[in-house]
């Protein structure tokens, strides 16, 4: 049937592959949920665990009252993402990149620490060329 990303009544949020649907359940197949994370710099990050955490089964049967919307129309880079943290979790793959929220977090200290450095020494102006730098190459660098 496809996937869908569903919003539960909860405010969880979560993408699944979509085997069954009738009209009081639907079947799902390796449900993820979705986290929204702020990052030090102000960015938005997606991140992704496993919906049932504990559960040795791939398929779940869902009851419809629980779903608050669902929309079957999902961009092409969510499933490539999707399908990414669904591989690579089933192999342990993701386990040796460490937490990545910890890293951005370390990365921005750093950076501020160099600018107030150079703030401290008087150089104002490199300070604002980094800072000037650092915002026109940032970008939406999520990873799955």
């Amino acid at each position: 049937m496809g996937h869908a990303v569903i919003k539960l009544m909860n405010g969880e949020e979560i993408v699944a592959e979509v085997i069954i649907e009738d009209n009081d359940t639907i079947k799902l197949c390796e449900p993820v949920q979705i986290h929204r994370v702020i990052t030090p710099g102000g960015y938005e990050m997606i991140k992704c665990s496993h919906w049932l955490l504990f559960s040795n089964k791939p398929e779940i049967l869902l009851e419809k009252k629980h779903i608050l919307l669902m929309v079957n129309d999902i961009n092409e880079k969510v499933l490539t993402h999707y399908d990414y943290f669904i591989k690579h979790s089933k192999n342990k793959g993701l386990q040796h990149h460490g937490d990545f929220i910890e890293r951005a977090e370390q990365i921005y200290k750093e950076q501020q620490l160099q600018r107030q450095e150079m703030i401290e020494d008087g150089d104002m102006e490199q300070a604002d060329l980094n800072l000037e730098e650092y915002m026109r190459n940032a970008s939406n660098t999520t990873i799955h």
